[in-house]
């Protein structure tokens, strides 16, 4: 009987060199910063009214969700000065990423 050996070297992962800032902003995200992120209403519009500077919307509070489309995942959230508590706002997967 013969005694075979061998090594995978599938084994082995290759060592991964960190990239700056720069460099994974220029490869990974979109030039125009207006496409990191957009929101929309889900649930619970009333009705959105014309305004001369923009749009108001006008919400049922108890059925309202905001959607909130990243390019990038992200682990907390602020909305002005306020951290979000993620475990308790009831996120669900859209289009593959985790709102």
């Amino acid at each position: 009987m013969r005694d075979l050996r061998y090594r995978l070297w599938a084994a082995t992962k290759p060592k991964l060199e960190p990239i700056s800032w720069d460099e994974y902003r220029q490869s990974f995200l979109p030039g125009d910063a207006n496409k990191l992120a957009s929101m929309s209403v889900m649930d619970g519009l009333l009705r959105k009214d014309q305004l001369n500077d923009g749009e108001q919307y006008v919400i049922n509070p108890r059925d309202f969700r905001l959607g909130v489309d990243l390019v990038a995942p992200y682990k907390a959230l602020q909305i002005g000065e306020t951290d979000v508590d993620l475990a308790q706002a009831r996120l669900e997967t859209v289009r593959g990423a985790k709102r």
